[in-house]
């Protein structure tokens, strides 16, 4: 395979991969749950324009979604690099190099981040954003291939298992090997943490001990996005195209609904809907308590990972081919199409009523979204 096919390969996958919410410690250094799209303070009935705010090029493209926490966006780069910049007006306020490139599932939790560097000696490693010093590095016998957080460890997958650490200073908490290797995101959900193997079982274990709760069979493909919990349930969806919902006490399988196109995003919730991108370019609402179709919203083009525009009726996704859409998850209709002359291989970010945009020609731009007169007010 040529550098130039492992390249498009590598932005494939990014473009469809997924980054799940952070945690932030309050002044009496508890955590608290941040979601990466925080509340907009005002509702919107409509949107009258994206409106460009700031453009910028780097030396290296992105390599996955953009991670943003105070109104300030911490990007991983293909070279190894990581920078921190405002969202509202583009300024840097730090860069560093943080290895051989490139920087990948990259977590925050307060003023640290995480993240693996495959090219670097398969190593993970954490940094202090304030300090600008590293906490600790780790070799991982054959890498790591997902991250994920909680109040006290951060968990990763392996090619023998399933690993906690000590977040302070990478220490093993306690590690389970695995029969068939981890194939999918890791979910960190109140006392469990749950993720799929590469022969389609869910495995559910005790966040603290590790020992097993529950391991269903679910489909022969992989879990591929990162799953996500509505309440007491469940949901995920698998590269062969099924959407499927497990209760949490005991892993019992709830409903399956099966599309005929992979899906390699993550499922999103609202209210009562389950929504799913497929990778014909086709954005699908299923009713969440029983898997049946509400609406299909077509693009025929390879969507990134969709994302709730909170406290609106709207959700926003992008295509490889430059779209930006912003649809209404009522009734699947479109209330905002914009494209731009690039390719976007990376998911969108947004903060308040801000997007962010990166695109193959390493630019990251902003865009406001503009609300029509007729905006609601909490």
């Amino acid at each position: 395979m040529s550098f130039r096919q492992i390249l498009s390969l590598l932005f494939t996958l990014i473009f469809i991969s997924c980054t799940g919410g952070i945690m932030v410690r309050d002044s009496e250094g508890s955590y608290i749950d941040h979601n990466l799209e925080p509340s907009i303070k005002s509702g919107y009935k409509n949107i009258k324009s994206l409106k460009e705010v700031w453009r910028k090029r780097y030396l290296a493209g992105v390599s996955e979604r953009i991670t943003i926490s105070n109104n300030t966006a911490i990007i991983s780069f293909l070279n190894g690099e990581v920078a921190s910049i405002r969202v509202a007006d583009g300024t840097q306020v730090g860069r560093r190099k943080m290895g051989k490139g490139p920087v990948i599932d990259l977590k925050l939790m307060g003023e640290n981040i995480y993240f693996a560097l495959p090219r670097e000696r398969k190593q993970l490693r954490s940094y202090n954003i304030l300090q600008g010093s590293f906490n600790w590095r780790r070799r991982l016998a054959g890498g790591t291939n997902a991250i994920a957080l909680d109040r006290l460890y951060l968990f990763v997958s392996t090619k023998d298992g399933i690993m906690a650490l000590n977040q302070d200073n990478g220490s093993k908490v306690w590690e389970k090997n695995e029969v068939h290797t981890i194939g999918s995101k890791l979910l960190s959900t109140g006392n469990q943490l749950i993720y799929s193997d590469l022969k389609g079982n869910v495995i559910c274990r005790d966040i603290r001990s590790g020992d097993l709760f529950w391991k269903t069979l679910v489909s022969s493909s992989i879990l591929y996005g990162e799953p996500v919990v509505s309440g007491e349930i469940f949901i995920g969806t698998t590269a062969s195209g099924l959407v499927f919902t497990l209760s949490l006490t005991d892993g019992k399988i709830i409903w399956k609904n099966f599309f005929a196109e992979p899906i390699y995003t993550s499922p999103i919730i609202q209210d009562d809907k389950v929504i799913v991108a497929l990778s014909s370019g086709e954005l699908k609402a299923l009713q969440l308590k029983d898997g049946q179709e509400m609406w299909t919203f077509k693009t025929g083009e390879l969507l990134s990972q969709p994302i709730l525009i909170t406290n609106t009726d709207f959700i926003l996704t992008t295509t490889q081919r430059g779209d930006i859409y912003i649809v209404n998850t009522q009734n699947g209709n479109i209330i905002r199409h914009q494209k731009i002359d690039a390719r976007i291989m990376v998911a969108p970010s947004f903060f308040g009523n801000i997007i962010l945009i990166s695109d193959d020609q390493k630019y990251i731009t902003a865009y406001e979204i503009v609300p029509t007169e007729d905006a609601l007010s909490n």
